[in-house]
């Protein structure tokens, strides 16, 4: 029997930046990371969403934000995973989402709001 050299990896280590991701289903979820960073674990939250069709970016913005939100409602996201349901604010802004999801992370906060580039950018970002 050949000789092995395993090394065993922490299940508890995270490996992921805060991010959000939008689902084929319409939904946007929040991370475990992001929930844990903004120390919303195991409680629904409470964000306005925003989007910059322009950069392809997204904005978290919890209630107490200093930000433009008149006329607007906060989107509820589920304690238990995360999630909102996003269906009209991805067909006003034509996001694509059925086709597959699509993964935004964490870059910077804006006047409050946890701003979420595309990851593609993201990355380029981070680096």
């Amino acid at each position: 029997m050949p000789k092995h050299n395993f090394e065993f990896f922490s299940s508890d280590v995270k490996t992921r930046a805060p991010s959000i991701t939008v689902d084929r289903q319409g939904r946007i979820k929040l991370s475990a990371s992001f929930r844990e960073m903004i120390k919303a674990k195991d409680v629904p939250v409470k964000m306005y969403v925003g989007y910059d069709k322009i950069h392809d970016r997204f904005a978290l913005a919890p209630p107490d934000t200093e930000l433009d939100k008149a006329g607007k409602r906060p989107y509820t996201f589920d304690k238990t995973r995360g999630y909102a349901n996003a269906k009209a604010l991805l067909e006003y802004f034509r996001i694509p989402y059925k086709d597959k999801a699509r993964r935004y992370i964490y870059v910077d906060r804006h006047n409050g709001a946890y701003v979420f580039a595309h990851e593609d950018e993201g990355r380029a970002v981070a680096n």
